[in-house]
């Protein structure tokens, strides 16, 4: 039993190790410049060390947005714990959320999403992926604000501000422009909508 246990710790250690790789490589090298021989030479393992974890480059980039989900989520659904009224915490989980996209796990994914609109491996492998963080989102954001999931309007409010501060990160993408400078500006637009949704009936906490 021992030893198995090893062995089960030993391969979850190689496979957390060739997905940090992989997202470093994703965020320095970009997709296209990224192999799985790249990956295995970053995580210290051989390539066929790599293959036994992961039957392709596709299967390993659908485990990477997996892992990136996951690690965002964590980035700003780790205080649950959020206080203050309606308004002042929805403003708090912008701000996480916001900070989640302006750092290299968003990069990483973003490299990702754009390799699938050309590569179909790849972007069938991704779409179960999607699915299943969707209903991440959903439940995390439900547990976030149990007083609020239910109330008309939430979760397409939900749904308007991810894409908004998906579409301010991607704004320096061959622009001039300033991700942090948009959101100065789209932050008290978000939290004016959701004020206009809930206002005063918005019970405290």
């Amino acid at each position: 039993m021992a030893e198995r246990r090893n062995q089960a710790e030993r391969r979850a250690a190689t496979r957390s190790r060739v997905l940090a790789a992989t997202i470093d490589c994703l965020v320095e090298r970009g997709y296209a410049n990224t192999s799985t021989r790249h990956i295995a030479a970053r995580a210290g393992v051989t390539l066929g060390a790599l293959q036994h974890h992961f039957s392709g480059k596709a299967d390993l980039m659908a485990a990477a947005v997996k892992t990136l989900g996951d690690r965002m989520a964590e980035e700003f659904m780790s205080e649950a714990q959020l206080v203050g009224n309606s308004s002042e915490r929805i403003g708090r989980l912008l701000d996480r959320v916001w900070n989640a996209h302006r750092g290299p796990l968003f990069t990483a994914a973003l490299e990702l999403w754009v390799a699938a609109r050309t590569d179909a491996a790849l972007r069938a492998a991704m779409n179960d992926v999607a699915n299943a963080q969707a209903v991440s989102i959903t439940e995390a954001t439900v547990g976030a604000f149990p007083d609020l999931a239910s109330r008309p309007g939430f979760a397409e409010w939900v749904m308007i501000g991810l894409a908004t501060l998906r579409g301010l990160a991607m704004s320096n993408l061959g622009e001039s422009l300033d991700p942090d400078a948009l959101w100065l500006i789209a932050r008290p637009q978000l939290l004016e909508s959701f004020d206009s949704l809930f206002g005063e009936s918005a019970p405290d906490t």
